[in-house]
């Protein structure tokens, strides 16, 4: 009996704690991977799941290279972009995103869409892009969803990783058997 109610103890203990906590990732049309040519353009997806509700958020993304173009952002509703609330800043990595609502929540699903293009050589000296939320363990801060009972405990649900497009790769290396041949008949 004694281990029973500590089993029933237990699954309640987990239950309250999973409940309300917040995944945060970065995708692009549900996916965590996305291939796009040089000189393309996609939206980088910032989508939150789980149990809970917010009105206020503030995170960061960043990229393991440089050299992309943050063209625009967008703020799912009820958020509303470019807001005397909306204090983002997407002129440098890591990008910075920070935003209050004065009425209502948001649940669940695409909190904020980022618009980046590849520049058209981009692919020449990069092999592939890795984005990420900003997860520090030394600062509680860094990722904040709260609402009216406080900050809802948040983890980071993974990467999201931009390749050059398939045709992109023939290209780059169509050109480079050309120049080995001209070489070789130099």
């Amino acid at each position: 009996m004694k281990s029973l109610c500590i089993v029933i103890l237990c699954l309640l203990v987990v239950s309250v704690s999973a409940y309300g906590d917040y995944v945060v990732t970065p995708l692009s049309g549900g996916n965590s991977t996305k291939a796009v040519a040089a000189g393309g353009s996609f939206d980088l997806d910032i989508v939150l799941s789980g149990d809970d509700v917010n009105y206020a958020a503030i995170f960061e993304v960043d990229a393991d290279e440089t050299g992309l173009l943050y063209n625009s952002y967008t703020w799912g509703s009820p958020y509303v972009t470019s807001s005397v609330d909306d204090y983002t800043d997407i002129s440098s990595l890591p990008l910075y995103f920070e935003n209050f609502l004065n009425s209502g929540t948001f649940g669940l699903g695409t909190l904020v869409s980022v618009n980046i293009t590849v520049p058209a050589a981009y692919w020449d000296t990069h092999t592939e892009v890795v984005f990420s939320i900003v997860d520090d363990p030394n600062d509680p801060d860094d990722i904040v969803f709260s609402n009216d009972e406080g900050d809802v405990p948040t983890t980071v649900g993974g990467t999201f990783t931009l390749t050059p497009e398939p045709v992109t790769m023939v290209l780059m290396g169509i050109g480079g058997g050309i120049a080995l041949l001209r070489r070789r008949r130099s």
